[in-house]
């Protein structure tokens, strides 16, 4: 199957998952009220976790524009809503998850949520074991990671400003069924924008995603729906078994840097068409990628489970993961390509790949891993890593190379067996 340009489908989908995120009702509660925090009503509280602990359930808490210095936990069912999401201020001093949410049917929108502790996964929003929430029309910066949602299903994140110095921007983990729509998605340093880590059915639509190592990073996770987002100098990454490379849809309307994301999924035979922004191929067969200028991702070109193919006559550059990378694949021919400035060609758990004629410079070279039958020749390599091949199954066979200026060993075996160089 192939994923080309929306089909009514597609359209049908989207229009049904943004429908379907722009709606939390909490469980019913005739008496809910609403307290207000900061302002200068009579019985308003001065810090936002007073007013949630004197809460009743399906309550809403309206907080007043202001500075709150202060580490919030929601563990009731509540709507916590800003006044403005540009002048109402959670700051986390530094410390832990600026706030965190343990209850179902939590609703956050309209702040600005900063400054968690720079631990492992502390959490702008944290989400723990809570579902039916939504998160919502939020300024999350200077954050560990953005949002992070643990166990945590049947969430929405929409129309929310991640930025700072997130290590993630959006992380789901081992959370199911959640929808991540309209958000923008930006930083300087080098990390994941949004991750999905053992995380199935997620939908996300319309992101624009910008200045990040890797933009959508699809990890042991089945199923994702993955529609027309904009990704700026980076890209989408796949990884896991066979199921968690071929369940998913992500069509053509995703760009990187203006050009279609080309995914094909369960495929025999074809070319790849030209003008692709990236390319990813699941559990195909006979398919030919050639011709293509792709620059200025995450990755050029991504092969999982996939056979008896060529990449030929591609001009790959400035990549921040890698040029291209082969997972679990066998009968891969790469020939006459042009790889530059981080041009990394990985290859993990592969056999009988050949790599002939290319040309590699730039901080570039070959990576070898786990993988049998390999053929290495006849390769021009200046200014790079090299050939490293690593715990080599047996039958390597590397001739015929040019290789100057790298700036480790030309050619560095490790564990190897039957090598001929």
């Amino acid at each position: 199957m192939r994923c080309g340009d929306a089909s009514i489908i597609l359209v049908a989908i989207v229009l049904a998952s943004i429908f379907a995120v722009t709606i939390t009702i909490l469980p019913g509660n005739v008496e809910a009220a609403t307290l207000f925090v900061g302002g200068s009503g009579p019985g308003n509280y001065t810090a936002i976790q007073s007013a949630i602990d004197n809460a009743t359930p399906g309550d809403t808490i309206h907080v007043y524009s202001g500075t709150y210095y202060e580490n919030v936990r929601v563990y009731k069912y509540l709507s916590l809503i800003g006044e403005d999401r540009n002048t109402t201020i959670v700051d986390g001093n530094g410390l832990y998850d600026v706030v965190k949410v343990t209850a179902d049917w939590v609703n956050i929108s309209s702040f600005t949520i900063r400054n968690s502790g720079t631990d492992w996964m502390d959490g702008g929003i944290s989400l723990e074991y809570a579902q039916n929430c939504s998160i919502r029309n939020n300024t999350l910066l200077e954050n560990e990671i953005g949002v992070v949602s643990r166990f945590s299903n049947n969430t929405s994140f929409l129309d929310n400003n991640v930025s700072g110095r997130d290590y993630y921007g959006i992380y789901l983990a081992s959370s199911n069924n959640n929808v991540i729509v309209n958000n923008i998605i930006s930083s300087e340093s080098q990390s994941y924008s949004i991750y999905v880590a053992g995380s199935h059915n997620a939908t996300v639509i319309n992101n624009t995603i910008s200045g990040r190592d890797l933009g959508i990073f699809l990890s042991g996770s089945e199923s994702s729906r993955i529609l027309m987002n904009v990704m700026i100098d980076n890209g989408i990454y796949v990884g896991g078994r066979i199921e968690h490379w071929n369940t998913h849809t992500i069509d053509s309307s995703n760009t990187v840097n203006g050009k279609p994301v080309i995914y094909w999924k369960n495929a025999n035979g074809g070319t790849i068409p030209p003008g692709a922004g990236e390319v990813i191929l699941a559990n195909c067969t006979n398919v030919v990628v050639e011709n293509l200028n792709l620059s200025e991702g995450s990755i050029g070109i991504l092969f999982g489970f996939s056979s008896d193919s060529t990449i030929r006559n591609n001009t790959i550059t400035s990549q921040t993961w890698a040029s291209f990378e082969l997972w679990n694949c066998y009968n891969i021919t790469v020939t006459e390509n042009n790889i530059s400035r981080n041009g990394i060609i990985q290859v993990s758990e592969s056999n009988n790949t050949e790599f002939a004629d290319n040309e590699l410079f730039s901080n570039s070279g070959f990576f070898i891993f786990d993988s049998t039958n390999i053929t290495i020749s006849n390769n021009s390599i200046s200014q790079g890593g090299a050939i490293n091949v690593y715990d080599h199954g047996g039958n390597a066979t590397i001739l015929n190379n040019t290789i100057s200026y790298c700036f480790a060993s030309g050619i560095s075996l490790y564990g190897l067996a039957n090598t001929t160089v």
